[in-house]
């Protein structure tokens, strides 16, 4: 299964930059500031056997804020996690459909010719079930009207079709003094919607390969935080600056699960 060692893995970091300008601030909003954590249900059904890639509408609060925390998994009716044994959620993506990416303008469809706009990733997990947890005084900014789209991949381990929900919760805060942040999702083949890459698979045991990507931040800022995410048989994920002596800022090191 996954697990082991093919060709076509790919490696998929998504970092937060809060950008930085100068200006006056805007009035506090009337009234107190509040967090809150609201979860979310999209239904899925796999066949036997089936890995299943699925678009679909996601919800989310219905409030003008900040998120600073998410994160998802999949579950059953009654809310228990299910094991990955069962039903694995391979990789999610969540995106701003109302908000245009930050790294790509169009992103190459799975056909590998059709063009579409790129919306703003802004939240991904993969088997590794990373958390999205801002650092105090940071969040991504949530308009109440923005419509959200998910991305997803789920591998039905067993012979008989089988139903669960995808859930994911978002804490949300309402303090107009945070800063808002700005993702930018980074991939060594970025802007396709099956961003995979073959390795050669000719060399000895232990042998590794390297597959890598420059990426020139237009914007002065702060990296705040940073995510990532690799398949079956890499080693590990890591961020450099070469401007900085080729300093390491990133680096994931896969979990399985």
């Amino acid at each position: 299964m996954d697990g082991l060692p093919r060709p076509g893995r790919l490696a998929r970091p998504l970092l937060f930059v809060a950008c930085l300008s100068l200006g006056l601030l805007a009035a506090p909003a009337v009234g107190s500031a509040a967090v809150e954590t609201h979860s979310f249900r999209v239904p899925i059904s796999v066949q036997g056997y089936e890995v299943k890639q699925g678009i679909a509408p996601a919800p989310h609060p219905s409030v003008d804020g900040f998120i600073t925390e998410m994160h998802t998994d999949i579950v059953n009716a009654r809310g228990k996690r299910i094991p990955i044994q069962r039903l694995m959620l391979h990789h999610i993506v969540f995106a701003n459909l109302a908000r245009g990416d930050s790294t790509c303008e169009e992103v190459t469809s799975w056909d590998s010719a059709t063009r579409f706009p790129a919306p703003e990733r802004f939240f991904a997990a993969g088997e590794e079930r990373a958390r999205m947890v801002l650092p105090p005084g940071y969040g991504y900014r949530l308009e109440s009207g923005d419509p959200w789209g998910v991305l997803y991949m789920v591998m039905n381990h067993r012979a008989g079709t089988d139903r669960a929900f995808i859930e994911y919760e978002v804490t949300v805060d309402t303090d107009p003094s945070l800063r808002a942040v700005e993702p930018y999702w980074l991939d060594v083949r970025n802007c396709r919607a099956d961003p995979i890459y073959n390795i050669p698979g000719t060399g000895e045991p232990g042998s590794t390969h390297v597959e890598s990507r420059d990426f020139e931040v237009l914007r002065g800022g702060r990296i705040v935080a940073g995510m990532g995410h690799v398949h079956g048989g890499a080693r590990g994920l890591s961020i450099t600056q070469p401007a900085c002596g080729n300093r390491e800022l990133v680096r994931s090191l896969p979990t399985w699960g």
